[in-house]
């Protein structure tokens, strides 16, 4: 399974086994889509610190939409033995040009509106850097007034729910929110 998946569903699986803290939005959640160019995202991708790779291909330019799947050949399960994924984008930033989307990930044919969501920072046309979300922070943050959701009491940790609101996208994007310690790069393959 490629990391971007892997991990998304490591996240997803560990929240629904332990309790944990975790953080949703939905699928509206960003200031506008961006218009993705499919030679900026086509291709084969792999993390830095990771032997798979996946192929990203732009699947709906106009709703920031890429399927990713694995490449056969590369140190995964069987090809064929799991569904693609569908990552999102949503422009995380007001400044024109800006790198920076905030980033959904789910197998195809998934319609859950609860979503974790992803930071993810365009380096250049062959790399860029996403970060999972830091859920105590995100508490804190919406108890406090600073975030616009809800958190609802769990005895495994609290549940937050972040509302899809302009004002918690620019405070969102600030470092604190995300676990900056532990980033993940990708690198488009050469052909």
């Amino acid at each position: 399974m490629n990391t971007i998946l892997r991990t998304g569903a490591a996240v997803m699986a560990l929240l629904a086994l332990t309790g944990c803290p975790e953080t949703s939005v939905g699928p509206d959640f960003g200031y506008k889509f961006p218009v993705l160019s499919p030679s900026d995202w086509n291709g084969v991708w792999k993390a830095s610190n990771d032997d798979t790779a996946s192929r990203f291909q732009v699947s709906d330019a106009k709703h920031g939409q890429i399927t990713i799947t694995s490449v056969p050949g590369s140190k995964t399960k069987k090809s064929g033995d799991e569904k693609p994924a569908l990552l999102t984008l949503h422009v995380a930033s007001t400044k024109k040009n800006g790198n920076l989307y905030f980033a959904t990930i789910v197998e195809s044919g998934d319609r859950s509106d609860k979503l974790t969501p992803f930071l993810v920072h365009r380096l250049d046309k062959d790399s860029f850097v996403f970060w999972t979300i830091n859920n105590g922070a995100v508490e804190k943050a919406i108890k406090s007034g600073k975030l616009k959701g809800r958190v609802k009491p769990d005895k495994d940790g609290a549940h937050s729910r972040l509302n899809s609101d302009p004002e918690n996208y620019s405070v969102l994007a600030q470092p604190q929110f995300w676990d900056w310690t532990n980033p993940t790069l990708m690198n488009r393959q050469k052909k």
